[in-house]
């Protein structure tokens, strides 16, 4: 039996459609492998939104380029964003990969597989497969080593890796209904309602990779969340470029209300989370939808990219910084407990001292309980790429820096004030170090961007949800012990 070894780059976008490639060569007969010199056929899904993250996606190829001539590998396929963005460059510069596929390819990779292995298959096969659930082990999430070096240079090959525009729309890029195997914990997984985007941030590349706007049928979503449900998931996490504009496209106005009092329904599912919200088209009915519903966690995800309004009209943002402001506010006290979470650039080009110190003292006044933040990256095709005043990578850094630290004195505070409380926990997995048996995390905790509860005492298991006494901190994470049990 031939196996698969898959490595997810990027996005837990990207990550879902992962999930459902496997899921198809699962349920099709290949087995999936965690050990990438045992594979046959090694696929990276590779990420093209900015800068590091191609540097990343090509050295992962390098390096899984290499299993062809010191592993059993007879096939590298590179998938995702980067392929999408990139596709044509990709097959002239890249002649360790056997194939170089697009998102609307996701739901061929068997077809791809086979034809790369000789394979002529028999109607039939992949319900006979299905039954007999030929599954070797799981599949890694993060991917190969690079500890050795590589046979190219990343850096000189992401310059040359670029195209006048991308091939075509991506017309299967959204996860239908069906197999998905999950790279996520078994209790929590991610829900992408919607793919593309029509928003035109001026510094995004998303449009020319995923295509525009298409929010998936609220049926179709929940019928996914049902069986999901079904196999053990208790979280699910809700993402699209823009959740707030679920089901514009589909019914003339927005829906995601209604979606998420259609999954507060479903009986197994505990924690819904909203991610990836954009501040122009978050609505006062979606405040009231979250503090109405109680498995929706208090927590929202809004990247508000600066607060300078000169910058906001030259990322194409669509808001003021008194609209952020307010918005804010709305949400607050709306509902009361939030934690909101931003992302951040700083860089962009025009931003002068000023507007950067404007940002400073807005993240202080701000305290967000979660705030992540990024360095503009320059990406051809986009309308900011030929902007003036571009600013200098040194400068770059030395900001980013000094907001972060700025930030980590914030959650420090905050966490520092959690000391003493009880805070109720979901268990992701056996801890990793003697210090602490369990990591697991809050309801302001979305998955692997935020922090964790590390659990020192107690008995659990991974999906227990748990009431845990906080004994210590720092500005990353919180400590404690479990005292109950709550379901």
């Amino acid at each position: 039996m031939e196996t698969i070894h898959l490595i997810s780059l990027g996005c837990p976008k990207n990550l879902v459609d992962s999930e459902r490639m496997l899921g198809l060569l699962e349920r099709s007969g290949y087995a999936l492998t965690e050990e990438a010199e045992e594979a046959d056929v090694v696929i990276v899904n590779t990420c093209g939104f900015i800068a590091p993250a191609k540097e990343e996606s090509l050295s992962v190829i390098f390096e899984a380029a290499r299993l062809k001539e010191e592993g059993r590998c007879r096939a590298l396929i590179v998938a995702g964003c980067l392929s999408q963005r990139y596709g044509d460059t990709l097959r002239r510069e890249l002649p360790e990969a056997d194939a170089i596929l697009g998102l609307s390819d996701v739901e061929r990779i068997v077809a791809h597989c086979d034809r790369l292995l000789g394979h002529r298959r028999s109607k039939g096969f992949t319900a006979e497969c299905a039954e007999k659930g030929q599954v070797k082990a799981a599949v890694e999430k993060s991917g190969v080593g690079s500890s050795q070096p590589l046979p190219f240079s990343a850096t000189s090959a992401v310059s040359a890796v670029k195209t006048k525009g991308f091939s075509s729309l991506p017309s299967e890029a959204i996860c239908s209904n069906g197999a998905r195997h999950l790279l996520t914990p078994k209790h929590s997984a991610y829900l992408r309602i919607a793919d593309g985007c029509d928003n035109h941030c001026s510094y995004c590349a998303i449009p020319l990779i995923r295509g525009p706007y298409r929010s998936r049928p609220e049926a179709a979503l929940i019928a996914e969340a049902r069986a999901l449900c079904e196999q053990g998931v208790r979280e699910l996490n809700l993402i699209a470029q823009d959740t707030t504009r679920y089901g514009e496209d589909l019914y003339g106005e927005p829906r995601l209300s209604g979606l998420i009092d259609a999954l507060s329904k479903l009986d197994d599912l505990c924690w819904i989370r909203l991610l990836y919200t954009h501040p122009a088209h978050f609505s006062q009915d979606l405040i009231g939808c979250i503090a109405r519903n109680e498995k929706v966690c208090r927590y929202v995800d809004l990247p508000i990219q600066h607060i300078s309004d000169p910058l906001l009209r030259a990322m194409n943002r669509k808001v003021t910084g008194d609209d952020i402001r307010k918005l804010m506010q709305r949400l607050r006290s709306g509902v009361p407990g939030i934690a909101l979470r931003t992302s951040l650039i700083v860089g962009f080009p025009g931003e002068t001292k000023a507007h950067f110190e404007e940002l400073l003292d807005f993240v202080a006044e701000a305290r967000f309980e979660r705030l992540g933040a990024f360095t503009y990256s320059r990406e051809e095709d986009t309308p900011a790429f030929a902007f003036d005043d571009q600013v200098p990578e040194e400068v770059k850094r030395e900001r980013l820096d000094r907001l972060m630290m700025l930030q980590q004195e914030i959650t420090a505070e905050r966490h520092e004030s959690l000391i003493g409380t009880r805070v109720q926990v979901r268990v992701d997995r056996p801890g990793d170090q003697s210090a602490f048996r369990w990591v697991g995390r809050a309801g302001w905790d979305a998955p692997d961007v935020d922090g964790q509860v590390l659990i020192t005492q107690g008995d659990a298991l991974p999906g227990d949800f748990v009431s845990v006494a906080i004994t210590d901190a720092d500005a990353y994470d919180l400590w404690g012990t479990i005292e109950s049990e709550k379901v």
